[in-house]
């Protein structure tokens, strides 16, 4: 497991063991967000010298040494395929919040996989690829070979939730449960009072009180 304080990423053993290895020394205002498929890379979002959130990567072991995929959108919430080869993440280049698919390491192959507005991508190594519209989630099995191909995302959940800034949400390998923080109650709705000729009841009330 992963956590972050201070900027740093440290991992440590899920046994509940007190050692923990520095994975990432500093990382502004980001958080770890996935680990490749045999753990020898972790994804981490953060907001660099551009200003913009960005997606980064770190290999264990080394100097901790982030290499970001530089952008002119704000983009997060990275997920790595089965094979290691791609990377799913959040854009919102296209104005609103889209889920693409990236070519890794070398990032030179891009794609748009949701449409319609989507965020949060999870990919299960079974191939599916899970993203968030609003309180719907929608999937998709994804072909890597020979190249990259899918049918169009179709809603495979919709339920009222509680989001984080994080992903908020996991399912099980088979793609059959979703895993979430439910509401135990309705949120409430805030109302909205307009007055009319607010000033000259206001003036009303100074006069009655003198």
């Amino acid at each position: 497991t992963e956590s972050l304080a201070s900027g740093r990423v440290l991992r440590v053993s899920s046994d509940g063991g007190d050692a923990s290895e520095e994975v990432v020394a500093s990382c502004p205002l980001g958080f770890a967000s996935a680990w490749s498929p045999d753990a020898s890379v972790l994804a981490v979002n953060g907001v660099p010298e551009s200003g913009l959130a960005q997606l980064g990567f770190v290999r264990p072991g080394g100097e901790g040494r982030i290499e970001w995929w530089p952008s002119e959108a704000h983009e997060f919430g990275s997920s790595f395929s089965p094979d290691g080869r791609w990377v799913a993440y959040t854009s919102n280049r296209t104005v609103q919040h889209e889920v693409w698919i990236r070519s890794f390491p070398d990032g030179e192959t891009e794609r748009q996989f949701s449409i319609d507005g989507g965020s949060k991508p999870l990919w299960l190594e079974s191939g599916e690829l899970f993203y968030r519209n609003g309180y719907r989630w929608l999937a998709s099995r994804v072909a890597l070979t020979p190249e990259l191909s899918w049918e169009p995302p179709r809603v495979v959940f919709e339920t009222d939730f509680v989001g984080t800034s994080s992903r908020s949400y996991d399912v099980s390998p088979d793609g059959q449960r979703l895993l979430g923080i439910m509401r135990t109650r309705e949120p409430v709705r805030a109302k909205l009072h307009v007055v009319h000729n607010w000033f000259q009841e206001l003036k009303e009330k100074m006069r009655e009180a003198e």
